[in-house]
């Protein structure tokens, strides 16, 4: 058996100064605020002049079967005169019936997209309203509509 420890062993200091505040500027704190400031310096160094200061890495060499081969330079154009330059014809602009069936193409396209568009809107309405205990007949119907 043991015998049961002491009541003044148990009970916490009774030292006001072990309780109080400790101080914050010591040897510590500035050393610490040393250290910041130094690895601060080290990463703008690095990032003002890092790239200027490693060495540039070798050239990868191209795949076998491969040569590296210069892109071939235009000829270049001869210089148009004032007498060429004025016997040009004009751009020909395209028809009115090109640009009718480009514009019934593109109102097409727009108008598929926009019932794409409101059916997934009224899915998601409806889904939404049956998670709900609102009546959704009306999501219902909406959905009924659009959908194909």
């Amino acid at each position: 058996m043991s015998a049961a420890p002491d009541p003044a062993e148990l009970a916490p200091s009774r030292d006001p100064a072990a309780y109080g505040r400790r101080p914050l500027f010591t040897g510590r704190f500035f050393a610490w605020i040393a250290v910041c400031l130094v690895c601060a310096g080290v990463g703008l160094a690095v990032g003002r002049y890092g790239a200027s200061l490693a060495p540039a890495g070798p050239e990868p060499s191209p795949p076998e079967g491969e040569s590296r081969q210069a892109p071939p330079t235009p000829a270049p154009a001869p210089a148009p005169s004032l007498a060429t330059s004025q016997t040009l014809p004009p751009p020909s602009a395209p028809s009115d019936g090109a640009l009718d069936a480009r514009v019934s193409r593109l109102e097409a396209a727009a108008s598929r997209t926009d019932a794409a568009a409101a059916g997934a809107l009224a899915a998601a309405a409806l889904t939404e309203a049956a998670q709900g205990s609102a009546p959704f007949g009306a999501d219902l119907a909406a959905y009924e509509r659009l959908a194909p």
